[in-house]
């Protein structure tokens, strides 16, 4: 995204040059991915990489892998297969251009969410948007999240409501998110479904809330988030 707002084109041309090098043809398709992501592997800790060409490969992997995940291992390394998915519809040098017009000037970073919210400094009429692990359900996909980390989050995000800073944060629908958030937040239903199984029919719409806090207007100042209870 950093790469998209600074040089477009460059970046739609880099991603070009990988077609043509890692064809996403039905007989090539597999192996031009997994050349791609091995070198993805390798070439982004070189500091001479062409920062276009990584973040092309990002692009690339994107589109080519396993439902568009964008999943890595206990060691910080991309490992999701092939998605079988060829002769893919890049989008245009216009799309490119479109899109790093909209993130000029924009400041991307990324880091622990303390480090965020640190730096910026939410004000009054600002979004924060928070969309931690669900708590007690499977965390091996990254950074494993303490109760304490949890506890932390909401009250930090419960003294920026205090402040005047909006609130969205996505939890899944269960008593632990209800005790962090509901006393405080105004909670939405939503189904969601999860583009994890391999076949459609196992990815059943799942249960989520919403908790939405309108910068100060609806929060109790009395309240403070609850300890969460035992994930079942």
């Amino acid at each position: 995204y950093k790469m998209i707002g600074v040089a477009s084109l460059g970046v739609w041309r880099a991603l070009m040059d990988l077609e043509r090098k890692y064809p996403t043809t039905r007989d090539a398709g597999a192996t031009s991915y997994l050349a791609v992501r091995e070198r993805a592997l390798t070439d982004n800790a070189n500091e001479d990489e062409d920062s276009c060409y990584a973040a092309a490969r990002i692009v690339y992997l994107n589109k080519t892998c396993f439902n568009g995940l964008y999943r890595t291992n206990k060691a910080g390394k991309f490992n999701v297969p092939f998605g079988k998915r060829y002769n893919i519809q890049w989008a245009t040098q216009a799309d490119f251009e479109a899109a790093g017009r909209a993130l000029a000037g924009v400041d991307l970073i990324c880091a622990d969410w303390r480090v965020a919210l640190a730096k910026h400094k939410p004000r009054k009429g600002d979004l924060i948007y928070a969309d931690p692990p669900f708590e007690g359900v499977y965390d091996g996909y990254g950074p494993k999240w303490s109760a304490a980390d949890f506890a932390a989050l909401a009250e930090t995000l419960f003294g920026n409501a205090l402040a005047g800073t909006g609130v969205l944060v996505s939890q899944r629908n269960d008593e632990n998110a209800r005790a962090r958030y509901g006393a405080w937040c105004d909670p939405i239903s939503i189904a969601v479904t999860h583009r994890v199984g391999g076949h459609g029919g196992r990815r059943p719409a799942t249960g989520e809330l919403l908790f939405i806090a309108r910068g100060g207007l609806n929060v109790d100042r009395n309240a403070t988030p609850r300890r969460a209870v035992a994930a079942r």
